[in-house]
């Protein structure tokens, strides 16, 4: 396997994307059941899934970061559903073999059946050899490997002739996970159009498709470190820090959290911010240091990380630790009544209305 270099080309992805999905519904969309040239059974065939709409769809997604995955895998599954006879004609096989109603839909096979009744088709039978996670909960006739570029593929040879359903493993990348729709494929292949006379009936034993990739976010998690130097002189003994999140997805998207703590001894003291899309740009503003408190001696009052790490599977890691620390500021100056302007929406998020509270323009007793 070779390294794939990484161009930029904004749309590109869009344009490959729609020529696999082209080539994935094709499927077995056109075929002809009763061709004229009778099928070779025992002919052995050859299947190529080109990887190429998951490496520009990468690409697009990857392309304000410079965290770029590499050879990527692609594991794609094989499950022969039915026979093909010599006239085009389908028969359940495998464990599929006592399945009536997989019989009266092969059945109906013919020029008439379009896309949509493929797709269908192969849903159906993808629910019942998968979890609900895509998993495959039966064993694989065939299973081929590959990564995914722009001249790349997962091939197979010497495949009997068939009808197979075709699951592609989910996709694990940095930021992204990546899902594929499973179809069905015919070995050997018929292209044959009835309303186009150019187009040929003759069967086709080396085939190529393509992949439908679809993109699922993954997230992480930060974990805001408060540390005192020591506790201030402020009656009360516990003081209030405010912090604004600020995050931009790769995606362009934008959105804002206010999160608070309250520390009530000396050293380190945290909170966690979880849910956070993987690969943001994440900005953490201490926008309230607590009354009697300030900014400690060569620290900051923002923090600013970028392309966030994801969470492992287990959702415990790894948490981007972000720091910052206080010290007493001298004053015994009373406080701003954070409760008064720092409340939690309907979806748990707190929202802060600045250090005077709303509109007030002056501190709360």
């Amino acid at each position: 396997m070779r390294k794939k270099r990484w161009r930029n080309r904004k749309g590109a992805g869009l344009l490959a994307l729609a020529l696999a999905l082209g080539l994935a519904l094709s499927g077995t969309g056109a075929l002809e059941s009763r061709a004229a040239i009778a099928v070779d059974v025992d002919e052995n065939c050859k299947l190529k899934i080109d990887t190429s709409a998951l490496y520009d769809l990468m690409e697009d997604d990857y392309q304000k970061t410079a965290t770029k995955p590499e050879n990527v895998e692609v594991t794609v599954d094989l499950i022969k559903v039915a026979t093909i006879d010599e006239s085009g004609s389908y028969a359940p096989t495998g464990m599929f073999s006592e399945d009536t109603e997989l019989e009266a839909k092969l059945d109906d096979v013919s020029a008439d059946t379009d896309e949509n009744d493929w797709k269908d088709l192969a849903s159906w039978l993808a629910q019942t050899v998968t979890d609900g996670k895509g998993n495959l909960k039966v064993k694989a006739d065939h299973t081929g490997t590959g990564i995914a570029g722009e001249d790349e593929a997962v091939e197979f040879e010497e495949l009997n002739t068939g009808m197979y359903l075709v699951v592609p493993r989910q996709v694990e990348t940095y930021f992204y996970m990546y899902n594929f729709t499973p179809y069905l494929v015919s070995l050997p292949h018929n292209y044959y159009n009835p309303d186009d006379a150019a187009s040929s009936d003759d069967w086709v034993y080396k085939v190529t498709m393509g992949l439908k990739p679809g993109r699922v976010e993954r997230y992480g998690s930060i974990e805001i470190d408060k540390e005192l130097t020591e506790m201030s002189m402020m009656p009360g003994g516990s003081a209030t820090f405010v912090f604004q999140v600020d995050i931009e997805t790769l995606q362009g998207d934008k959105e804002q959290r206010m999160v608070s703590m309250t520390v009530d001894k000396p050293g380190s003291n945290s909170i966690f911010v979880k849910d956070i899309p993987a690969g943001s740009v994440v900005t953490v503003t201490e926008v309230y240091s607590g009354a009697g408190y300030e900014v400690a001696d060569g620290t900051s009052d923002v923090w600013i990380g970028k392309d966030l790490p994801a969470d492992d599977e287990n959702s415990t890691g790894p948490v981007v630790n972000v720091p910052f620390r206080n010290q007493p500021s001298g004053t015994t100056t009373g406080g701003y009544g954070i409760e008064n302007h720092f409340t939690v929406d309907e979806n748990g998020q707190f929202q802060y209305d600045g250090p005077y509270g709303p509109e007030t323009g002056a501190p709360t007793e």
